[in-house]
């Protein structure tokens, strides 16, 4: 995983501009998401296995870390 970070594949993705404020029920404080082209083409609607999301984890403008998504298997609960 560290060398896949490290290539900045996930930088070529559908990303945010700037870090943010994270909103809702995340753990996260400010974040830039980018998404992968299955997610970022469900727009919304129940995603596609494979559909995946990177954030970088920033505090203020510092980036001190990264969470991944990743939808295993077909479905709508959390276990997918």
């Amino acid at each position: 995983m560290e060398q896949w970070i490290a290539s900045g594949t996930y930088k070529s993705w559908a990303c945010e501009p700037d870090p943010h404020s994270q909103t809702l029920n995340s753990p996260h404080g400010r974040v830039r998401i980018c998404s992968n082209p299955l997610l970022a083409a469900s727009n919304g609607n129940v995603h596609p296995v494979g559909a995946s999301s990177f954030k970088e984890l920033y505090s203020g403008s510092s980036l001190i870390g990264y969470a991944v998504g990743v939808k295993v298997k077909a479905g709508t609960t959390a276990d997918t």
